[in-house]
């Protein structure tokens, strides 16, 4: 039995603050937007379409007046009450997250140690040679 998939109402998505927040610090800075439709006449709300402004080189902005801080600090206020669980339930279930709680690939991860190595082996051999050449004087 498969459980059923909960769904958030569009206008909860958008008034809360989800919809800004996904343009905000995903879609704009690649040149897109998700949109919300709203039909006045039944007050009912939709996910439209995705605008496309990827060749514009700035990608996309709010304007100046028209972000609302109150939904970004419940968005963020949000995220920061699942970190500590996410970060429990990845270890527990062997998903890989980064510093923000987000999922990365088990690659990217081994690319990550791979990295860390070759830098501490840089600072070894460094260290060694310092030492080498003190001695040497």
């Amino acid at each position: 039995m498969t459980e059923e998939i909960k769904r958030i109402d569009i206008k909860e998505f958008r008034e809360k603050g989800f919809l800004q927040e996904a343009n905000r610090l995903f879609f704009h800075p690649l040149g897109l937007a998700l949109e919300v439709i709203i039909d006045f006449d039944s007050g009912k709300e939709s996910l439209g379409g995705v605008w496309d402004y990827r060749e514009d080189p700035e990608g996309m902005f709010y304007g100046n007046n028209l972000l609302d801080e109150q939904k970004i600090k419940y968005v963020e206020q949000l995220k920061n009450s699942k970190r500590v669980p996410r970060l429990l339930y990845s270890r527990e279930e062997d998903f890989i997250i980064n510093k923000d709680s987000v999922q990365i690939p088990h690659y990217k991860k081994l690319q990550e140690l791979k990295e860390l190595e070759k830098q501490s082996k840089l600072k070894l051999e460094a260290l060694i040679e310092e030492k080498e050449g003190h001695g040497k004087k």
